[in-house]
């Protein structure tokens, strides 16, 4: 009971007691994966292969990469490692070149893949908490372009143009943010401070 799928969760992904059920070419992969600030974990059991794959970190997101790597040996290539890999493409991008070659080139591979806004925004902050914040800055600003609906891509950036010192641009964010939600307290407060200096 706890390990067969029960509520459709997302493609080939369903939710079982506690576990996820899904099934990647074929292969059936029970388990659960999961993070908090310092630490992840994710638990894959594949019946039919007789392999199980347990992967610990001490980085709040560090056994996503390798479990997706050690599960595309196991059941071959997937849509979630190839969205894995196009996310990364266009973050690097977005790094190295900044938010306008991000968008060029995600427009031309955009076929290729998903790019989660979740991730996105995780890649961000870390950008923030390494001091870089122009590089933040492209790469909030490519998760606004992907997600324009979304109150939280606006806050992020809003976020990273207050560190900037870039006050207009940081108001203009945090006011988006909160006629998308206007239930966030965080856009509130900063939008207060900032309308005060």
């Amino acid at each position: 009971m706890a390990i067969t799928g029960k509520v459709d969760a997302e493609a080939n992904v369903k939710y079982g007691y506690g576990f996820t059920d899904k099934t990647e070419n074929g292969y059936q992969i029970i388990g659960h994966a999961g993070s908090a600030p310092g630490i992840s974990g994710y638990l894959g059991m594949i019946p039919r292969l007789g392999y199980t794959v347990v992967v610990l970190s001490n980085f709040d997101n560090g056994s996503r990469d390798v479990s997706l790597y050690i599960e595309e040996q196991l059941v071959g290539e997937t849509q979630l490692t190839r969205n894995r890999k196009f996310t990364k493409m266009i973050l690097d991008d977005a790094v190295a070149n900044g938010y306008e070659s991000a968008v060029k080139l995600y427009l031309k591979n955009k076929n290729k893949g998903q790019i989660p806004e979740q991730t996105v925004n995780q890649r961000g902050y870390a950008l923030l908490g390494q001091k870089n914040i122009a590089s933040a800055i492209d790469v909030f600003r490519l998760n606004v372009y992907l997600y324009p609906k979304s109150a939280n891509t606006y806050d992020s950036l809003g976020e990273a143009y207050m560190l900037a010192g870039n006050t207009e641009l940081a108001i203009e964010n945090y006011e988006k943010s909160l006629a998308l939600d206007p239930s966030n307290k965080n856009a509130a407060e900063n939008l207060k401070k900032l309308r005060e200096k």
